[in-house]
């Protein structure tokens, strides 16, 4: 025989069980891929200058009495940055939509922050004193 198979052939390669087994195991990586998908494109709820926020503190930039976050206010928006201020000062650096989270109550107005940069350790250290 030279490579030339019947139609019957054809069937009986694909029901053996490994082709099989591979033919389904891509349908299932392909719909894993999708929910993969599905998930990170979930969107965060926007947020607009005004709006008040958390800003999450890690471990490494608090003490054991710090609080956890800071309640901060978006003073400005750019494409995919923030900049955000507190009662202690406009924090040093723009963070990202995914590094904040949007808060229902308002505790802060963009009056209330002093024209000072600080970072985020700065900040911290004064919100606890």
């Amino acid at each position: 025989m030279t490579g030339d198979s019947t139609p019957a052939e054809e069937t009986a390669e694909d029901s053996h069980t490994a082709k099989r087994l591979r033919r389904l195991a891509s349908v299932a990586l392909k719909q894993q891929a999708q929910c993969m998908l599905a998930r990170s494109s979930k969107t965060l709820p926007a947020v607009t200058e005004g709006d008040n926020v958390a800003v999450p503190v890690s471990a490494f930039d608090r003490s054991k009495g710090d609080p956890p976050n800071v309640i901060d206010v978006v003073l400005a928006m750019a494409k995919s940055s923030h900049t955000i201020g507190t009662r202690q000062g406009i924090m040093k650096g723009k963070l990202a939509r995914n590094q904040i989270e949007l808060q229902k109550y308002s505790w802060l107005a963009t009056e209330n922050v002093p024209n000072t940069e600080r970072t985020l350790r700065e900040t911290v250290q004064l919100t606890s004193n």
